[in-house]
């Protein structure tokens, strides 16, 4: 059963994200953290480890820090997407940014302990 979201192209209901639409996201995401954090000596490695959907508009990216998982969630709306490439867009961002959270969290108990 096809479904009308205001906008949002009209997807099966079993079929919200290709893969290639969670790998993209999970990459640009990656791409935002790396950017971010690409002169902090405490962040020895940072790696993308896994993105999936929990449910149908449920995204989970996990990422490796310094040999940690870390793990965000984020609930898309697809009244906000109107392409797939709005997936990226308007998510990747948001998801960095919790992520930004942990991990300024990580360098603050290293530099405690360093």
């Amino acid at each position: 059963m096809k479904y009308n979201f205001g906008g949002a192209f009209d997807i099966e209901d079993d079929m919200f994200f290709t893969r290639e639409d969670l790998d993209e996201l999970g990459e640009a995401v990656l791409g935002e953290l790396k950017n971010t954090f690409k002169n902090n000596s405490y962040i020895t490695s940072l790696e993308l480890a896994s993105v999936y959907c929990e449910d149908t508009t449920t995204v989970i990216i996990q990422v490796i820090v310094n040999d940690m998982y870390l793990q965000c969630r984020s609930h898309v709306s697809l009244r906000t997407i109107s392409k797939p490439s709005d997936l990226v867009e308007k998510y990747s961002y948001m998801i960095a940014a919790g992520f930004k959270e942990q991990i300024e969290k990580i360098i603050k108990k290293a530099e405690l302990n360093g």
